[in-house]
C-alpha cells in the first residue's frame, strides 16, 4: 500500500469514519483533490477496508461555460472506468445568489449541500464524502479568525458531521496537504481539471490562499498550515468530550415535554461554561428552530437566565420563546396549526398515538378492505411492501427532503411548502430510510400505492381533543 494511502486510512480509523457506515456517495468536482479522492476511495472499497461506494456525484454550477461540461465529462468517463453509478446535476448558481442575496461561493455552498443530500437519501447512501484537505482546514481556521469565532470555530473543518440522523458528511483528506495530493496524482497518472476562477482574489478563500497565508508564513517559525490543522484536530476532539459531558448531563438537567424543553437551573449552573453552552445548544436543536440566526449574546442572555435567581422572559430568533419561573427555564415555540412533537415518537401499527395535541390512528389493512382514493388530506394510504418498518413521527427539520407524491426526483420540504402556500407546521412522518408523509400536505411518492399493491397502511389525522 502506498504511503498516501495509508495515512489516509489511518486517519480515517483513528477518527472512527466509517464506523457503522454502509453506503458511500462520493462528491467530485473534477479537480485534483476530487480525483485523487475517487482514486483512493473506489482501491479502499474493492480492498474491503471501507464500505462500497454507492454513487459518484457532479454537480455542475454553470458558471465557467465549456469548461465546466469538460469537467462533467471527465468525471463521467472515469466513473464509467471504475464502474461506479455516476449522477450529474446541475445548479445556477449564479441566478440562486441573486434571488436570495447571496455571495457565489454561499450560494454554491447551499445548493451543493441540498443535492448531495437529496441524493444520499434517494441512493440509500449514508455517508457523504467529498475532498477537503489540511490546506483547506488552515484557511478556514484563517477565515473565521478573521471575522471572529468562538470554542467550536476554532475546530474548522469537521471530519465527521451529522447532517441528518442517517446521514453523515465525512472529509478522509482533511490529513493530507495539497502537495502530497498533487504529488499522489502525479505519481499515479489521474487526470483531473484545473478550475481558473480559484485564482481569483474576489473571492475571500482564494485571498487567504494565494496572499495572507503566504505573508503569514513569512514571519511563522513554523509550518503555519500544519499548526493551524493541529490546532483545529484538538479543538475538535475537545469540542467532541465537551459534547459528550454534556449529553451525559441531559438527562439530569432537561425534561421534554409537548411544549417544549424544560431545564432545571440548579443543575446547570454549576457545570463548566462549555458544557453549559452545549446543553443549551442540544436544547434548541431539539427544539428544531435552527441556530444560524443565534448569536453569543443570545446564549449569554440565557446562560445569565439560568444563573439568576429571578423570574425573567425573553424571545429569540426563530419564534424561541425563554421564560424562566422558579428553578426552570422553559424553552418553547410559537406555533400555528399542528403543535410538532419536540422527541421523535413511534408510531403504533395498529394503534393510537398521541402526539402533542394530535392523535394519530394507524391501520394495518388489505388492499381490498379500504378506500384507496381517501379524500381528505388528514387520511393516506401507503403500501406496507415499500415501507421499512417501524414509522415513526417528528418535527420537521432543516434540510429534509422527499419526493412529492406526483414527482420522480426529492425536494426540499421547506420549499416544497412554501411553493405550496402552506404556512401551519407540520408532522414529519418517516419509516427507518425516508420520510413517507408531511402531514397532512403530501405524501411521499416511494411510498405510494400501485396496482400490485396487496397490504396497506392507512394514517389518519384525528381532530384536536
Amino acid at each position: 500500500m502506498n504511503d498516501c494511502r495509508a495515512k489516509v486510512l489511518d486517519y480515517c480509523y483513528q477518527n472512527g469514519l466509517f464506523a457503522h457506515r454502509r453506503r458511500l456517495l462520493l462528491a467530485v468536482s473534477g479537480g485534483v483533490d476530487s480525483m485523487v479522492l475517487l482514486d483512493l476511495m473506489t482501491q479502499a472499497s474493492r480492498d474491503g477496508q471501507i464500505p462500497p461506494i454507492g454513487l459518484c456525484v457532479h454537480i455542475n454550477h454553470q458558471l465557467r461555460g465549456k469548461n465546466a461540461d469538460r469537467d462533467e465529462a471527465l468525471v463521467h468517463s472515469v466513473a464509467q472506468e471504475r464502474d461506479l453509478p455516476f449522477v450529474a446535476h446541475q445548479v445556477n448558481v449564479k441566478a440562486h445568489a441573486q434571488e436570495h442575496k447571496l455571495s457565489l461561493e454561499t450560494a454554491g455552498h447551499q445548493l451543493r449541500r441540498d443535492i448531495l443530500l437529496g441524493l444520499a437519501q434517494q441512493h440509500r447512501c449514508d455517508s457523504i464524502l467529498t475532498a477537503h484537505h489540511a490546506d483547506d482546514q488552515a484557511e478556514t481556521l484563517i477565515h473565521r479568525l478573521g471575522r471572529g469565532t468562538g470554542y467550536r470555530g476554532l475546530a474548522g473543518i469537521h471530519p465527521l458531521r451529522d447532517l441528518t440522523d442517517q446521514i453523515q458528511l465525512i472529509r478522509p483528506l482533511l490529513c493530507l496537504r495539497r502537495q502530497e495530493i498533487l504529488t499522489y496524482a502525479q505519481k499515479h497518472l489521474l487526470n483531473w481539471r484545473e478550475d481558473q476562477s480559484n485564482n481569483d482574489l474576489h473571492f475571500t478563500r482564494n485571498l487567504i490562499r494565494h496572499q495572507l497565508l503566504p505573508t503569514l508564513q513569512v514571519q511563522s517559525t513554523r509550518d503555519l498550515t500544519n499548526s493551524l490543522t493541529s490546532l483545529a484536530q484538538v479543538v475538535y476532539h475537545w469540542q467532541r468530550q465537551c459534547h459528550q459531558l454534556a449529553q451525559e448531563q441531559w438527562p439530569n438537567v432537561a425534561c421534554l415535554t409537548s411544549q417544549g424543553i424544560t431545564l432545571t437551573c440548579s443543575a446547570i449552573a454549576p457545570l463548566l461554561p462549555w458544557i453549559q453552552f452545549e446543553l443549551l445548544q442540544r436544547a434548541l436543536i431539539d427544539l428544531q428552530t435552527g441556530l444560524r440566526d443565534l448569536t453569543q449574546s443570545h446564549y449569554d442572555r440565557l446562560l445569565e437566565m439560568i444563573t439568576s435567581d429571578t423570574s425573567d422572559s425573553v424571545t429569540l430568533p426563530g419564534k424561541v420563546q425563554a421564560k424562566r419561573e422558579g428553578d426552570q427555564l422553559y424553552l418553547s415555540i410559537f406555533n400555528s396549526g399542528i403543535q410538532s412533537p419536540i422527541a421523535i415518537q413511534e408510531l403504533a401499527l395498529p394503534g393510537i398515538t398521541r402526539v402533542g395535541h394530535i392523535t394519530i390512528k394507524a391501520s394495518l389493512l388489505n388492499a381490498n378492505q379500504v378506500n384507496l382514493s381517501p379524500k381528505s388530506n388528514k387520511v393516506e394510504i401507503l403500501d406496507v411492501d415499500r415501507l421499512t418498518l417501524p414509522l415513526q413521527v417528528r418535527p420537521r427539520r432543516d434540510g429534509d427532503r422527499f419526493v412529492p407524491f406526483g414527482n420522480r426526483s426529492a425536494q426540499k420540504v421547506g420549499k416544497f411548502l412554501t411553493r405550496a402556500k402552506v404556512k401551519s407546521e407540520v408532522l414529519i412522518v418517516e419509516d427507518q430510510e425516508r420520510i413517507v408523509w408531511v402531514a397532512p400536505v403530501r405524501l411521499s411518492q416511494e411510498v405510494a400505492i400501485t396496482p400490485e399493491t396487496q397490504q396497506v397502511v392507512q394514517l389518519e389525522l384525528l381532530e384536536e381533543a
